[in-house]
């Protein structure tokens, strides 16, 4: 024996039990995807001294730059900001630096993209879910000043 649609819509072999779990999981996974072009639009508006954050908020800028004039700039930033770190390890791709406050753990990846450009990511963390995009933005700006790009330079 089958059932009717409540609005008449024909015959459905299920159990009620099943068809009201089956709309429950429906509605459950709307109220999930309501947010993502909040989100999205928030992520995308989110951009400082031209800095631009992937969807993890790590902040990415290329410069116009060779790898050992970045990390000079980018070591002189963090001693500008009073962020102790360790000097620049080598990788093979370029090199990556490590700087550890009480709150933050910032680390810094120098990609070499040709002999004149250089990609600078910086990812501060402050726990395992909570990034620092105004820190690693800052970041960015002050290695830029550094680097003479920048109009001012604050240093204590």
């Amino acid at each position: 024996m089958s059932r009717r649609f409540p609005f008449g819509w024909g015959r459905y072999p299920y159990p009620k039990s099943q068809t009201a779990i089956f709309l429950a999981l429906i509605l459950v996974s709307l109220f999930g995807i309501g947010g993502c072009g909040l989100i999205l639009a928030g992520g995308a508006a989110g951009t400082a001294a031209g800095a631009k954050h992937s969807l993890n908020n790590v902040a990415h800028k290329t410069f116009n730059v060779d790898l050992p004039r970045l990390k000079e700039a980018a070591r002189e930033a963090l001693i500008a900001l009073d962020l102790k770190s360790s000097g620049p390890i080598n990788t093979e791709k370029g090199a990556r630096m490590v700087a550890i406050t009480e709150k933050l753990n910032i680390e810094i990846v120098f990609e070499r993209i040709s002999s004149r450009a250089t990609k600078m990511s910086v990812n501060a963390k402050a726990g395992f879910f909570k990034k620092d995009r105004a820190t690693a933005a800052e970041i960015l700006r002050q290695t830029d000043i550094f680097l003479g790009n920048g109009n001012h330079l604050v240093r204590p």
